[in-house]
């Protein structure tokens, strides 16, 4: 997917191995922290139980 925003993310639960890019993979696990920017292609293998805490950042206008 390519990344709408800018989105920090903290792992909660589970665990998780993003690649940005097509770069070298990243796993993630409970208390990892990661940042991600607008326009980057990020691959994502989820276990069934990941959850995150997001904060999604954009300077582009939103209508709610």
């Amino acid at each position: 997917m390519i990344m709408p925003f800018d989105d920090f993310s903290y792992v909660i639960a589970g665990s998780a191995k993003i690649t940005v890019d097509s770069g070298e993979p990243i796993n993630l696990a409970v208390g990892d922290a990661f940042y991600l920017k607008q326009g980057q292609e990020v691959l994502f293998e989820l276990s069934d139980d990941f959850h995150v805490v997001t904060m999604l950042m954009s300077d582009d206008p939103i209508e709610v």
